[in-house]
């Protein structure tokens, strides 16, 4: 059983005093069948599981909270549902009300009421509120929303019912009938449809939101992809270009020291570092020798010799260091 939103609504009895009425009453519901109430057909109320406010309630005008009429006190009293009520001197409403009420207009009084449903497949004949009737669903757990003074032939399809007399006198409520049930109903059919093409439409456009995330970063992903693989490809040829000079440079050192180059000699001074290569090629091109042919740089010993001069000694040690024989 769902939760549900039910109007009632009643000819209030006035009681007047003077010129205009100060308080008013009425018989909500009667605890009967409420025929032909739209899609659910007769209906009636639990009053065993009806609940009232225990303290008076706003009287409202066409259910706005700024209009206030007066106040209201319902009572259930297990077979009929009664309200009873007061009309504000303080309020430019309830005066108003009161007053036009004097002058004879038809206001009539409207309770809201919530409840679950509970709906049978066919009519079925059941004893509620100490009555025999025969429904096709009966409303449960009734709770009051509002009460609330309405204009009369507000709705031109509102239709008077009678549901009990009392010492005679026409006890009457109205419902909406089925036109205005029916209407509220497609109203609400056509909200809820309107909702799911916007959710659906919602839907497609977050769906193409994304799908176009998804491809940015796809992009995004092989570009950076791209430049790592051109930024690698450009690492090893700077470093094949190291290698090139560096290759270059140890020949030219071999060559300078009178050493022979061979791949297997040259790879330690490959391998150095920058600065480590840079400071052994500057100390052995320090042993490089000098030209020996001047004869004054030549010495004689005492027994006629020529006596090895510091710079035939620093050839002989070059030649050494180069791996070469060195003849006396």
């Amino acid at each position: 059983m769902n939760a549900q939103s039910f109007i009632l609504s009643f000819a209030p009895t006035l009681h007047p005093t003077d010129s205009s009425p100060t308080q008013f009453g009425g018989v909500a519901y009667s605890g009967g069948v409420i025929p032909n109430y739209g899609d659910y057909g007769d209906v009636a109320i639990d009053l065993s599981t009806a609940k009232v406010p225990a303290r008076p309630v706003f009287a409202l005008v066409n259910h706005d909270t700024n209009q206030r009429a007066g106040k209201a006190q319902l009572e259930n009293d297990g077979s009929k549902l009664n309200l009873s009520g007061s009309f504000s001197t303080s309020t430019d409403s309830g005066k108003q009300v009161s007053a036009e009420f004097a002058e004879g207009a038809p206001w009539e009084f409207s309770v809201g009421i919530q409840a679950k449903i509970e709906r049978f497949p066919s009519a079925r004949p059941i004893v509620l509120n100490g009555q025999s009737m025969t429904v096709n669903a009966v409303l449960r757990n009734a709770k009051v929303r509002e009460v609330s003074f309405v204009p009369a032939g507000a709705d031109p399809n509102t239709h008077v019912i009678a549901f009990a007399r009392n010492n005679g006198s026409l006890e009457e409520v109205s419902l909406m009938d089925s036109n205005e049930v029916q209407g509220k109903l497609d109203a609400a059919n056509q909200l809820i449809a309107d909702l799911q093409v916007k959710l659906s439409a919602a839907e497609v456009e977050h769906g193409k939101a994304v799908a176009s995330l998804e491809h940015s970063l796809k992009e995004e992903c092989k570009r950076s992809l791209d430049f790592e693989a051109r930024a690698l490809s450009a690492e090893n040829e700077v470093k094949t270009i190291r290698l090139g000079v560096r290759v270059e440079a140890v020949k030219s050192l071999f060559a300078a020291i009178h050493r022979e180059y061979s791949d297997e000699a040259a790879k330690p001074y490959v391998e150095l570092e920058a600065s480590a290569f840079a400071l052994l090629s500057a100390d052995l091109m320090s042993f490089k020798p000098q030209n020996t042919s001047v004869d004054w740089l030549k010495d004689t010993t005492q027994s006629g010799k020529e006596a090895d001069s510091a710079i035939n000694l620093n050839a002989k040690l070059f030649n050494q260091v180069a791996g070469k024989s060195v003849k006396e």
